[in-house]
């Protein structure tokens, strides 16, 4: 058994006519917020040795070095006793392209948002930082497990935007152009966190290289 909690905070980062993150349009504008957008936490600590470990997921386009900094660092600063560094917590994002940009510090990325947005940065990092806050103030005995299964080729659940450069590589069935949704790992890896009576806490899917995390009891 572990000590698991689960959380999430509402990311408020909406801020009308800053530019989306990642198609790099600069007509590509927020107009109105259409759903809440969130960042979900599983905190996980070993009983006996106290070494823990945080994944955090965020509906953004992904995550920049300059947030996890800024998270730690109010962490360091509210709770040092729980010991988050940047080799026990993993922050990544779901890859939404449909959330506001401006939260890098490197321009390149900013250039069709335009410009770096205080106002979506710090709301990114509170969001991180009150998932965390929220899954470890609700930590309980729990399990891990661990699972996966293969998506049947009929079900186009995503696709591959270069096949050439994917049939180059020399261990791969080529593909044809109409089969860009068998060009990828197809396969579904799962890690479901339970509690102590075996009720689902939440669950953590990876599917191509994107990850989705759901905590049910936050």
């Amino acid at each position: 058994m572990y000590k698991i909690g689960a959380g999430k905070a509402e990311i408020k980062c909406f801020k009308p006519g800053v530019g989306m993150m990642g198609y790099g349009m600069p007509h590509h504008k927020a107009v109105e917020q259409e759903s809440i957008l969130y960042a979900r936490a599983f905190v996980v600590e070993h009983p006996e040795t106290g070494t823990k470990f945080a994944l955090v997921n965020t509906e953004s386009a992904f995550v920049t070095m300059a947030m996890k900094q800024a998270v730690l660092d109010r962490l360091t600063a509210e709770y040092p006793q729980w010991g988050y560094n940047h080799a026990n917590t993993l922050f990544c994002a779901q890859h939404t392209h449909s959330a506001p940009g401006g939260y890098s510090h490197y321009p390149i990325y900013n250039m069709s948002i335009p410009g770096f947005q205080p106002k979506v940065f710090n709301a990114n990092v509170d969001a991180i930082f009150e998932s965390i806050v929220a899954a470890e103030g609700n930590k309980k005995d729990g399990e891990i497990r661990v699972g996966n299964g293969m998506f049947d080729e009929n079900h186009e659940v995503a696709f591959n935007r270069s096949l050439p450069a994917y049939n180059q590589n020399p261990d791969v069935e080529k593909m044809l152009p109409t089969q860009t949704h068998l060009a990828l790992e197809r396969q579904m890896n799962l890690i479901r966190f339970d509690d102590a009576d075996g009720k689902p806490m939440g669950k953590a899917n990876f599917l191509a290289c994107i990850l989705q995390a759901y905590p049910t009891t936050a």
